[in-house]
């Protein structure tokens, strides 16, 4: 269970580092979320003091690295209310939810609530992922996770329960204890996020306990409040795309519209975003397949799905090294991404599959397989092996962005055409494998049109469309490649070409 948490769980320590104080959560890639209570244990004053504290606070990651310290300062500062009586049940009853809706919330003050910026340059741990926050006005009956670090417990604790409603003073009641032990939210518990079972994701975070009456009783703040306190934590928000490029991409943009255009139509058409989207990408093996996903990563995703690009998109190869039969390119294949995403070649699929499902953005695998790899594995059973472990994979309903997964073969030449085959018409190796994807009908599995070489035309149109301001002078650079007998060109030369060409004509001289 602590593994839902593991990729953006934080616990805050004294300043002395002698103890754990409380929790927060990473919501960007420098920004933590915790209550302001919290921050002032951290420097030892008294938790109403609504002063914003100056000083750094140490905190790290308790699962992916406990014994890598980090430290962050306060940018965003709502102190809490001196002797709020947040826990005070005989004075702040629960509300009913239709008399006083979460969308009410705006007529509450906003207080103990804490945005951290990380300072260290260091990259973050390995696994660590930002959360993005749930909104939703009707949590009454669903289930909940927390995890925190009450005294005595470093470590931490989870604890389970039962979301209850909205009081008015605009935070959430929830009842809830450990397992077997009768232990519920506590002090130490604060700051942490809220995970909401039913719709798998993070709906408010921790501030408070009353442990006069029953120590199962708790409350969080909504995602409403966090929101209204940070607007960049609104999950609503959508950034604009901007079309803007890495310049060592930039000559792998020419064309590709056929395959770009299908992708973005499965995508679109792809509503079970539980399971995977599988596709085949092929094309010979100067065509670049690779820098086409690059290029679906940089240019189509951020048009297709905008809801989904918070936080980016994660780009992963697995290797698929030798092998000789089907089973064996599933046990590698597994081994592969267990050692991609947990570190654990002997992770278990479901393991895997869980640890994917926690990332906050889209994620894109990607393997590469050849000729040679066809002819070793065992002809058309490579690949309906390869599609069979992904139709197999795991079903989770936190898996709520997109799985895509490409298989990028290249054909090679491998085979000089002896007189015999031309004399009977023989098919290639390759051209046998052409017909294969030509033919494979899969509800798992589509195949993306041919990777072709580039026309003339082709690269024309990309220098009106991301070179404008170059348009004319690139025109003669370009036109003196496509000299005749030449009418097209493989991406993988073609590209060199043009990256020569922008240095001299653009004046470009970033190393591509």
């Amino acid at each position: 269970m602590t593994k839902l948490f593991e990729p953006y769980l934080t616990r805050l320590w004294t300043t002395d580092k002698g103890g754990v104080v409380g929790a927060g959560f990473l919501v960007t890639k420098k920004h933590v979320l915790t209550c302001a209570h919290v921050v002032n244990d951290v420097f030892g004053v008294p938790e109403d003091s609504a002063e914003q504290p100056t000083g750094k606070i140490v905190l790290d990651f308790p699962f992916l690295a406990p014994n890598h310290s980090l430290q962050a300062h306060v940018i965003i500062w709502y102190p809490p209310i001196p002797n709020n009586p947040i826990s005070d049940i005989a004075n702040n009853p629960i509300s009913d939810i239709a008399n006083n809706p979460i969308s009410d919330i705006a007529n509450n003050p906003i207080s103990d609530i804490a945005v951290l910026e990380l300072l260290t340059e260091l990259p973050l741990p390995r696994g660590c992922q930002p959360v993005s926050l749930l909104k939703n006005n009707a949590l009454r009956g669903h289930s909940f996770q927390a995890y925190g670090f009450p005294a005595g417990y470093n470590e931490g604790l989870f604890v389970e329960g039962e979301i209850k409603d909205m009081r008015s003073d605009g935070t959430v009641q929830v009842q809830g204890r450990q397992p077997g032990t009768g232990y519920g939210i506590t002090h130490g518990f604060s700051g942490g996020p809220v995970w909401d079972e039913h719709e798998t994701g993070i709906v408010g975070m921790v501030v408070a306990a009353d442990n006069r009456l029953d120590n199962s009783i708790a409350f969080f703040i909504h995602t409403d409040s966090l929101v209204k306190a940070w607007p960049k934590l609104d999950p609503d928000r959508t950034p604009k795309p901007k079309r803007k490029y890495k310049r060592t991409l930039l000559p792998y943009l020419p064309n590709r519209r056929d395959q770009e255009l299908e992708l973005g139509e499965l995508i679109r058409a792809h509503d079970d975003k539980h399971r995977p989207l599988l596709c085949v990408v092929h094309g010979d093996e100067y065509q670049c397949s690779d820098k086409f996903l690059d290029r679906i990563r940089e240019e189509s995703l951020p048009n297709i799905i905008p809801e989904q690009m918070h936080f980016g998109v994660d780009l992963h190869p697995f290797v698929c090294d030798t092998f000789q039969s089907v089973n064996e390119l599933h046990r590698k294949m597994l081994a592969n991404l267990g050692e991609l995403f947990i570190n654990n070649m002997y992770a278990t699929c479901d393991e895997v599959a869980q640890a994917i499902a926690q990332r906050q953005c889209p994620v894109i695998l990607h393997t590469d397989m050849s000729t040679t790899d066809w002819q070793r594995g065992g002809h058309i059973n490579i690949i309906h092996g390869f599609i069979q472990f992904w139709a197999d994979w795991p079903v989770l309903s936190a898996q709520n962005h997109l799985l895509l997964v490409c298989l990028c073969f290249n054909y090679r030449d491998i085979e000089k055409m002896s007189w015999l085959k031309r004399l009977f018409k023989r098919p290639s190796v390759n051209q046998a494998i052409r017909n294969t994807f030509k033919d494979l009908a899969s509800e798992h599995c589509r195949v993306l049109p041919e990777l072709p070489s580039i026309e003339r035309t082709h690269v024309e149109q990309w220098a009106k469309i991301y070179l404008s301001e170059f348009y004319y002078e690139l025109i003669p650079y370009i036109r003196e490649l496509f000299q005749p007998p030449i009418e097209k060109i493989a991406m993988e030369p073609l590209a060199q070409q043009l990256k020569q060409i922008l240095k001299e004509c653009c004046d470009m001289k970033t190393t591509f």
